[in-house]
Parts: C-alpha cells; structure tokens; sequence
C-alpha cells in the first residue's frame, strides 16, 4: 500500500491510500474509495504532492506518520486543550482560537495520539499554520 499526503488547487491538504491492481489504482480518500483506471490517473491541475511512504505491512509495522492540525484561519491561539502523549478520539476539541473577537473550536479530525505541539497560547497564527501533529 502507498501512502502520500497532497495539497490540492484550493490549498487544502488531503491523505490518500493506493493499492496497485491489474487495471490501475485503488485510490481511499477520506473513507472514500475510487477505483481509477491506469490511462485515467494523470494528476488533476494544480495537485502537489507533498509526501509519499509506504504504511502497514509494507513499513515493517511501523506507526502511522503524524498527521499536522493546522490553524483553520488566521487568529490568536487562545487555549489547548492537550499536549503531547494525550490519546484523542475523533471530534475531540484539540484547541480554540480566537478570530475576530470569536472564539472557534477546532476538533480532531480523527482518533489519535498528539506527537507534537508546535505553538503556544497566545500565538498569531497564520491559516494553515500547523499546531499540533496526531499520530
């Protein structure tokens, strides 16, 4: 199985899956799963791919590659609610950050374990910004 992490022509970052078959590829994004013929998987305009890998068996068991959570929008980084070694279910409230006088939750996009912490309370953060890596 290959792994890759990509960002896509609208600047989102998305995490695929593929597995080889005798006609093409078995592409799995976001629980989602396409079935993409060999003469059809020319990439989509603007597509980049930032990192590939191997997971699973194919990695010898090793730990899934941390996964950044980045700051949705610009704005001050007003709590965390975790920190490093912290299990997280998905959904949890990972942080809050402060736009516009308004406080915006941000939750866990899946269930994980944090590996890193990459910004303090009180932080400016740019969007995109990554706060924290799950693993």
């Amino acid at each position: 199985m290959i792994w890759t992490r990509f960002t896509l022509p609208d600047g989102q970052t998305a995490e695929a899956t593929l597995e080889p078959t005798a006609q093409g590829w078995l592409v799995r994004i976001d629980g989602a799963t396409f079935d993409v013929p060999r003469a059809d998987a020319a990439p989509m305009p603007g597509l980049r791919v930032l990192e590939v890998g191997r997971r699973g068996a194919a990695a010898g068991g090793a730990a899934a590659a941390a996964r950044a959570v980045k700051a949705p929008m610009a704005g001050r980084l007003d709590r965390l609610h975790v920190q490093v070694g912290d299990e997280v279910k998905a959904g949890q409230v990972l942080f809050v950050l402060e736009a516009m006088k308004m406080q915006n939750e941000v939750r866990s996009p899946s269930a994980g374990k944090v590996q890193a912490v990459k910004a303090q309370p009180g932080a400016a953060l740019d969007a995109g910004t990554p706060v924290l890596d799950l693993a």
